[in-house]
């Protein structure tokens, strides 16, 4: 099921208009002249900090194959559309792209656990909507169930400092369809899996060097993971 066939079946449910926006990025960001176009999906026409985004899906002009990349985060950070080809994407999302590419992977797909666009996580939780936080549990928990599994890997990505509450309703889902199919890129020393943001550079280009994802055999309620 594509990510506009899920949403279709979502919005019959929630009712809410949605907007679909462009994600072009026209510069060499990540190696080999690899362009990134792709789109995300919002409740506003004009995207800014504390509205809210409920998919990002992103793709490499330079790859060609049906591999898609899930992972999901907690709150969208400010990756926006531009009118001009050069769309803002931040730290976080270049880093999954720069995973995926290393892996030969077109299509990266974006889900998170809180919808509203904030960096600052504790922000995010303070002004987040439970009408749009309820739209948004719609559609992550339809995505990961339907979504095609033939040619698509889970990224575990949440880091240590992780909101238990926001996550663990779906380590059940996840563990369940994604059975031998989630990874992660490095995993943290209590276990959790590493998040790709700017600050784990180090581990993100270690990963870029040998890329070789580690296997997860599953996810625990307390959202550390079985190797």
């Amino acid at each position: 099921m594509s990510v506009k066939e899920l949403l279709d079946m979502t919005t019959t449910f929630i009712r809410e208009k949605v907007y679909w926006r462009a994600i072009v990025k026209d510069k060499n960001i990540v190696g080999n002249e690899n362009n990134i176009w792709g789109f995300g999906i919002y409740d506003s026409p004009n995207p800014d900090v504390n509205d809210n985004r409920y998919c990002l899906e992103l793709n490499h002009c330079g790859i060609d194959n049906d591999k898609t990349l899930i992972t999901l985060l907690m709150n969208p950070s400010e990756t926006f559309p531009c009118e001009n080809d050069n769309s803002n994407i931040d730290d976080t999302i270049l880093n999954v792209m720069k995973i995926a590419k290393a892996l030969g992977i077109m299509s990266v797909i974006v889900l998170n656990t809180i919808p509203i666009i904030n960096s600052k996580k504790e922000l995010a939780l303070k002004s987040l909507n439970k009408q749009k936080q309820r739209y948004n549990e719609m559609f992550v928990n339809g995505f990961l169930k339907h979504c095609d599994k033939e040619n698509t890997i889970f990224l575990a990505a949440w880091g240590a400092d992780k909101n238990i509450n926001s996550f663990n309703k779906y380590s059940q889902i996840i563990n369940t369809y994604f059975k031998d199919k989630i990874y992660a890129f490095s995993i943290n020393k209590d276990m959790t899996p590493t998040h790709p943001s700017g600050f784990n550079n180090a581990k993100i280009n270690a990963f870029l060097e040998k890329p070789e994802l580690i296997p997860i055999k599953q996810i625990n309620d307390d959202l550390t993971v079985i190797i």
